[in-house]
């Protein structure tokens, strides 16, 4: 059942698909994402710069496996769960601080083998920054966060430790879901609608931020 929570190695992609064909996983997570990160600009939010399509990953997995490992570590596993904006608000400087990778805060949602959770679309983000009081938050945002490299791998600490408390296997916790730009048929799709730290702010999701003692 928790396969996919681990690392998986995909084959080297093929050539470039000639453009009548259909668009490969990494590709369709890129125009997502790019139409994601003009939504975010174009409601004066502050955008970092858009990546550049490339076909190679830029995460060595050995170095980076370690280092994500002692930042998450203070955190019991409710907390990784449940505070996944701050989380990941929190990482994204110290990631690039431990690596030298400018990774991105990506707001969104995804499916698992066609199971959908947190879908939305921009409508909602707009009334959340509206702050519109006809979105019930009482149980939460109904949002998910993940890390994106420059090279559109996925890096996601939350989500093994969601589904290990919600199936109540507390013991598949604390597992990092890392996925590749290579990969041809990944088991979970991320689809973004909002890019950055700000968006989280503006909505109130985040506030002072500081990394724990």
């Amino acid at each position: 059942m928790f396969d996919w929570l681990r690392r998986r190695r995909a084959p080297q992609p093929p050539a470039m698909p000639a453009s009548q064909e259909p668009l490969t996983p990494m590709q369709q997570y890129a125009q997502e994402f790019m139409a994601a990160s003009q939504w975010t600009a174009d409601q004066g939010l502050f955008v970092p710069p858009v990546q550049i399509l490339v076909n190679k990953d830029c995460v060595d997995w050995a170095v980076m496996t370690p280092v994500l490992q002692r930042l998450i570590g203070p955190y019991e596993n409710q907390e990784i769960a449940r505070e996944l904006f701050a989380m990941n608000t929190r990482l994204v400087p110290q990631l690039y601080e431990a690596t030298g990778i400018p990774f991105r805060l990506t707001i969104g949602w995804f499916d698992i083998s066609g199971e959908i959770h947190y879908q939305h679309d921009q409508a909602l983000l707009e009334k959340l920054l509206q702050k519109d009081s006809s979105v019930d938050t009482s149980r939460g945002l109904g949002l998910h966060v993940w890390l994106t490299s420059p090279a559109f791998e996925i890096i996601d600490v939350c989500l093994p430790t969601i589904v290990a408390l919600r199936s109540k296997q507390p013991e598949n916790a604390r597992g990092i879901f890392y996925l590749s730009n290579q990969d041809p048929h990944p088991i979970v799709t991320y689809h973004p609608t909002a890019v950055g730290e700000e968006f989280l702010y503006r909505i109130g999701a985040v506030f002072g931020i500081e990394a724990p003692g």
